[in-house]
């Protein structure tokens, strides 16, 4: 029952209940304050009492007061007569409930009375203590009941006046003013109540109605937001939250259909073929790049294999990676042997997840097949790459700044310093223990100092190294601090020659003038001297050969300067004479001008000259002064060291890592590090960046015709009029066999195809003279294809290659030597 009840009530409308709530909420507050206002009440009521018969006892005398004046103060039988001769005439009290007063003598005895009955007066002793007290007001308790009363005692006369009413009479009296005071506060709670259910029923009920509706239609489906309540009180805040709510949904709603969008575009256009795969094990969808890989001829022709299996060449293989997949959930870049329907087999990864039950999965097909090709191709390259730097004349060195440890050394560490490469990368300490300690703690700040990145990037250092016998061999040491894409360092890579025999003759220098004089002509480094009056004193062999100028020429001359310099030119050993060094900073400071370590007031540098022969040749060279016994500087040598072939070098070393041997163009493999790079330049600045691709028109048949030689000589032109078109900032590479790229950053694609046009013109204009297979020189001439594409949107590195390649295919098909931008995908029609 109580059940049913309770169930009944809460089906009730929310402005019914609260109303009900209301209503008995202001009967139990106007009960409580009825209860609370009780006591205050009745004291209001005596104070009341009290006033009304002081009021009379005033009146009463004023009227004694008259009588005694009148009759005159006799014995208490007179005044006794007089009051009650008087009393007779006092006129009607003014007291509520009907009053009586009377006067008593010092004895306790009533003279006189008003309305007297006996049965309702006090007795004798009450009233004799109402004189000891004066005056004032109180209630007494008589055997007929209790009275309240008003009393003073005259000074004069010495009677107590009092005026008094029965408890009856009062109790009437305060019954009548606590039931007015019950009816207001009755009725005053019920209008406080009915005012309350108005405003409740108006303020909440209607609007928690409405939002209770809309709350109903949205639990239903319909996401239109409601309007919210302009409220400021928890159904406003309630009505806000429903709306954002019901945005949200929306929000949500649209990106899950936007995802699901994206997801199906990027199925769709990936390169890669991608697939579905249902819990049954069959292809439940794939893409078109799957049908173009595996080589079926529709799409449906895949949906109605039985299983996976033949899409796969090794079962085996295809065991192990659903073993895998289903093992951990996922695989990424999973090498596998995957077959073509027509049974041919090719390289493959796959990066796959798990999805649903069953063998429910999706994921890449990715045929790697030219990647493997191309990887075989740069193994080769760093094959060619390591055998140069393994034979290089000085000591190559990588040393990672993460693990601080060498990475590499050549073999020439071992023809020199006798430690294998093996053992130094395994304990780097051998490599430091080898230096001298007092030069230790100098060599190991400059590295310190470069792997922090304080400038310069590139830095050279002399010190030097004990073999494991004990010998001593001075370096010339390059190095370069290499960082990766975000700029940090990841490795210090050098170089270091053997300058042991450099460091011989500036010992040499520190023995005396003597013996340098005297060994000056037979030494094979070029060694001049000069006089304090700058005119040339010796002048050896080695400096004969290196300058090609005669001693006799040369000595009791000041033109030293001239195999060297265009113009008149103070050599460094001048400046050491002179010991200008404003003079040698600013013809020498931008040269790597430095304090020679080993020889007091020596200078050295190194430069490019191109001197009268007009062939450039690098110079290491070293001036210091020579001094007589008082430390007078009387003359100045300086030696020359022939650093041409190191510097070819390292030249060399850069380059064959990123150009190509026959073009010097840069290669396929420097082409594919860079384009990422530029692309990513590209979007971030918004800039625009644009692609060519070329391909000699029928190079096959000049091959055949005229030989591989002919046409790698063909191929060697062919570059040289890419690069004297392009750009310095652009990138032109030889990307396989007769087919170029060139990467146009900052270019737009109306400035691409103008360049574009450029090179197709000037190959057309280039003549060929190749020999024919009768010996004689035979005119020719080659055309080139050109596409055209340019990076937009989303596209990545080999989407815009594509783009390119197929605007080549579009020139060839077009009838060759043209330029066509990026169009559809055409047929191949290279040749």
């Amino acid at each position: 029952m109580s059940l049913r009840l309770a169930d009944r009530i809460s089906a009730m409308p929310v402005g019914l209940k609260l109303g009900a709530t209301m209503m008995g909420v202001c009967l139990v507050v106007s009960v409580s304050m009825l209860l609370l206002f009780h006591d205050v009440s009745m004291r209001h009521i005596v104070a009341s009492l009290e006033t009304s018969l002081g009021n009379e006892l005033w009146h009463i005398q004023r009227q004694v007061d008259h009588l005694l004046k009148l009759h005159g103060a006799g014995g208490p039988a007179q005044t006794r007569q007089a009051l009650e001769r008087g009393m007779a005439h006092f006129a009607p009290g003014r007291t509520p409930g009907g009053s009586f007063a009377f006067v008593a003598d010092e004895h306790g005895r009533v003279l006189a009375a008003h309305h007297y009955r006996a049965a309702v007066l006090p007795d004798r002793r009450a009233i004799k203590a109402l004189l000891l007290r004066g005056h004032g007001f109180t209630s007494l308790s008589t055997p007929e009941g209790d009275i309240w009363l008003r009393f003073d005692k005259e000074r004069n006369s010495g009677l107590l006046l009092v005026v008094q009413v029965s408890d009856d009479q009062a109790r009437a009296l305060f019954h009548r003013a606590k039931l007015t005071v019950f009816w207001l506060a009755l009725i005053g709670s019920a209008v406080l109540a009915a005012v309350a259910i108005v405003a409740l029923r108006r303020g909440v009920a209607r609007p928690l109605r409405r939002l209770t509706a809309e709350a109903e239609r949205v639990a239903a489906g319909d996401l239109t937001p409601p309007e919210t309540l302009q409220r400021r009180d928890e159904l406003g805040r309630l009505s806000a939250a429903l709306r954002k709510l019901t945005i949200s949904a929306q929000d949500m709603i649209r990106s899950a259909e936007a995802n699901e969008a994206r997801f199906r575009q990027l199925f769709s256009d990936s390169r890669d073929a991608a697939f579905i795969v249902g819990h049954d094990g069959r292809l439940s969808d794939v893409n078109a790049a799957a049908v173009k890989v595996f080589g079926y001829d529709n799409r449906q022709e895949m949906l109605d294999l039985p299983d996976t299996g033949p899409m796969f060449a090794d079962e085996g293989q295809r065991q192990a990676y659903l073993e895998a997949i289903f093992a951990q959930g996922y695989v990424q870049d999973h090498h596998t042997t995957m077959r073509r329907k027509s049974g041919q087999a090719f390289e493959a990864l796959i990066t796959a997840t798990a999805r649903g039950g069953g063998e429910g999965r999706f994921g890449l097909v990715r045929d790697i097949t030219e990647m493997a090709q191309a990887q075989a191709e740069l193994r080769a390259s760093e094959e060619r790459y390591r055998r140069l730097v393994e034979n290089a004349p000085g000591i190559v060195y990588r040393w990672c700044i993460d693990t601080k440890r060498f990475e590499y050394l050549n073999s020439t560490v071992e023809r020199i310093t006798g430690y294998k490469a093996d053992d130094i990368i395994g304990d780097n300490d051998i490599m430091v223990r080898a230096i001298p300690s007092d030069q230790r703690q100098r060599v190991l700040q400059n590295w310190l100092s470069q792997i922090s990145g304080e400038p310069p990037a590139v830095r050279e250092q002399q010190f030097a190294i004990r073999d494991c016998q004990g010998g001593l061999h001075w370096f010339l040491e390059r190095s370069i601090l290499v960082r990766d894409d975000q700029g940090q360092p990841t490795y210090l890579e050098g170089i270091g020659f053997e300058i042991t025999e450099r460091k011989r003759l500036e010992e040499a220098l520190r023995e005396g003038q003597m013996m340098i004089e005297a060994t000056l002509a037979s030494l094979p480094v070029p060694v001049m001297v000069i006089d304090s009056r700058h005119k040339v004193v010796h002048w050896n062999r080695a400096m004969e050969r290196i300058s090609g100028r005669a001693a006799s020429e040369v000595i009791g001359t000041s033109d030293h300067w001239r195999p060297f310099y265009p113009d008149i030119h103070p050599t460094l050993a001048d400046l050491v004479l002179d010991g200008d060094y404003d003079a040698m900073e600013k013809h020498y400071g931008a040269k790597g001008l430095r304090r020679s370590s080993l020889v007091e007031g020596s200078i050295e540098c190194e430069d490019l000259f191109w001197g009268e022969s007009g062939h450039g040749r690098h110079l290491y060279f070293i001036a210091a002064p020579i001094k007589d016994e008082h430390g007078r500087v009387i003359r100045a040598v300086e030696t020359l060291i022939d650093i041409t072939d190191q510097k070819n070098l390292e030249q060399e070393l850069r380059l064959l890592s990123v150009t190509d041997e026959l073009t010097g163009l840069y290669n396929k493999r420097f082409f594919h590090a860079t384009v990422d790079r530029e692309m990513e330049i590209a979007r971030r600045f918004g800039q625009p960046l644009a692609l060519l691709m070329l391909d000699l028109d029928r190079f096959k048949q000049y091959n055949d015709t005229f030989g591989h030689l002919e046409g790698d000589k063909a191929l060697a032109q062919f570059a040289g009029v890419v690069r004297g078109v392009v750009r310095a900032a652009d990138l032109p590479c030889r990307y396989g066999g007769e087919e170029f790229a060139v990467l146009l950053p900052r270019t737009e694609r109306a400035e691409a195809m103008v360049v574009a046009e450029r090179i197709r013109a000037a190959v057309e204009a280039m003549d060929l003279w190749p020999v024919a297979a009768d010996g004689q020189r035979q005119k020719r001439r080659v055309t080139v294809s050109i596409g055209v594409a340019c990076l937009k949107g989303d596209l990545n590195q080999d989407r815009l290659i594509n783009l390119a390649d197929q605007a080549l295919y579009a020139a060839k098909q077009a009838g060759r030597n043209r330029v066509i931008g990026e169009c559809p995908l055409a047929q191949d029609g290279r040749d």
